[in-house]
C-alpha cells in the first residue's frame, strides 16, 4: 500500500473515532482498574494512545486524589 494513502485513511478513522467517543466513558473503567494495581500513585507516563485528552484528564484526577 501507498504510505500516503494509509496516512489519509488513518486520519479519517481517527476523526471518526474522536467524534464518536469524545464524551464516551469508553476506556475509563479499564484505566481506573489499572491505577488500582499501582502502589505509588504520584507519577505516570502517558504513552499517547488515543485521540483525546479524556484518559489523560482522568489519570490526572486520580493522581491528584492520592
Amino acid at each position: 500500500m501507498n504510505p500516503n494513502a494509509i496516512a489519509t485513511r488513518y486520519d479519517q478513522i481517527a476523526l471518526w473515532w474522536q467524534t464518536k467517543h469524545q464524551d464516551s466513558p469508553y476506556g475509563i473503567a479499564q484505566l481506573e482498574q489499572a491505577i488500582k494495581f499501582t502502589s505509588k500513585r504520584h507519577s505516570a507516563i502517558d504513552i499517547g494512545c488515543g485521540s483525546s485528552e479524556k484518559n489523560l484528564l482522568q489519570l490526572i484526577e486520580q493522581l491528584a486524589q492520592s
